[in-house]
């Protein structure tokens, strides 16, 4: 069942990033929300014109009392739910990137959190934290049991920790026992979106390197593993797009059934689909031949290709800044590293009532269609 009885307030952070300004676009479309605050830096670059949608910068690295100084001196109360999305990207090959994350992202939820609990107390229902893959510590180590299900155990193999995500549930869940507010967590894998630099936007790069491979005229390699299947090329693997990352979490945040509240949940496309499947589907829509090749160094060879983009974007009339948008580490570190894929079971969220499927390619491609509009790539 949904809660419709009251007007609700929603506060988001990180909209800037694919998550959340889906989310925000998401609330949007939506009467019930009386007012919908969008937290970040800087302003998100589609910022729905709604006069119930309003912007506000804010230095959520500060402490918690700071943030809920602001919080209250900008009026900023009676939010009734929260949506955590704030991250801050550590490259994947720093030397300690576990730990980094940990130090960057773990105070950046637990502080806000408590500003808001601070603020909202008496008006707050539902707290909906973002995770992902990293959850089941696929970023350095394969699953222990596939499909991946919600009540999979926390990792314990050393190369996988520290898990921030771990710190910021286990916050969540140790604050929640003391509150009446209930709280979800939601859990996509490899995000299909489009919203600018984002530190794991593997699409938007995707969207350029093949732009690349398309005006070189030269094939796009997919760096394959060692084993029968080349690594991940030909392993399941699981995609989220962020409009239905979108609808689902609004799903859960006005669902007051029991199977829903207090509980964690996968979401993925639900369409299963190899790196092989993306990176030919890919080629098609691009006109570019694809190979696999085994241990192929892919960051060097986009390192040297971009070095092309000025003439490319000069002889196209595209963006010359569009390299600002690239996060190579993420892209190449999605396929190169390790030899498992991510095969999601979305059995939980089905059997309380979730039954949205799309088709992960055909949704890519409609990211790339947007990025020649906005004049990042070639429209050729």
């Amino acid at each position: 069942m949904t809660s419709l009885e009251t007007p609700k307030v929603a506060l988001i952070t990180g909209t800037n990033g694919i998550s959340g300004s889906a989310l925000l676009r998401q609330l949007s479309k939506n009467p019930v929300w009386s007012r919908i605050i969008a937290l970040s830096r800087s302003p998100p670059s589609n910022l729905p014109s709604d006069p119930r949608v309003e912007f506000h910068s804010l230095d959520l690295t500060a402490t918690a009392g700071e943030i809920a100084e602001a919080l209250s001196a900008r009026g900023l109360t009676n939010v009734t739910h929260f949506f955590h999305y704030a991250y801050i990207h550590t490259d994947y090959d720093h030397p300690n990137h576990l730990e980094e994350m940990t130090k960057n992202n773990v105070p950046l939820f637990t502080n806000t959190l408590t500003a808001i609990d601070l603020t909202s107390r008496d008006s707050l229902q539902r707290v909906i934290l973002q995770t992902g893959g990293k959850n089941y510590g696929l970023l350095t180590s394969p699953p222990a049991s596939v499909p991946l299900t919600e009540d999979a155990h926390r990792v314990t193999d050393p190369r996988s920790l520290p898990n921030f995500y771990y710190h910021q549930e286990d916050f969540l869940w140790s604050l929640s026992e003391q509150r009446s507010w209930n709280w979800n967590i939601t859990m996509p894998f490899w995000i299909s979106g489009y919203v600018g630099k984002s530190g794991n936007s593997w699409v938007t790069s995707a969207a350029i390197y093949f732009s690349l491979c398309q005006a070189l005229n030269k094939p796009a390699i997919f760096p394959g593993g060692e084993d029968d299947y080349y690594g991940k090329w030909d392993k399941g693997q699981h995609f989220s797009t962020s409009w239905v990352i979108a609808e689902f979490t609004e799903w859960l945040a006005l669902n007051e059934e029991p199977t829903v509240k207090n509980q964690k949940f996968n979401i993925v496309d639900d369409t299963i689909t190899t790196f092989r499947d993306v990176w030919e589907g890919i080629g098609r829509y691009f006109g570019v031949e694809t190979k696999v090749v085994r241990k192929y160094d892919l960051m060097s060879e986009v390192k040297e290709m971009e070095k092309e983009w000025p003439k490319i974007a000069k002889n196209h009339g595209v963006r010359n800044d569009a390299l600002g948008i690239v996060t190579w580490d993420a892209f190449v570190h999605a396929m190169d590293t390790g030899e498992w894929g991510s095969v999601v079971n979305m059995d939980k969220a089905s059997k309380a009532g979730w039954t949205k499927k799309v088709d992960t390619i055909k949704e890519m491609e409609k990211i790339f269609g947007e990025m020649k509009i906005d004049g990042w790539i070639p429209s050729v």
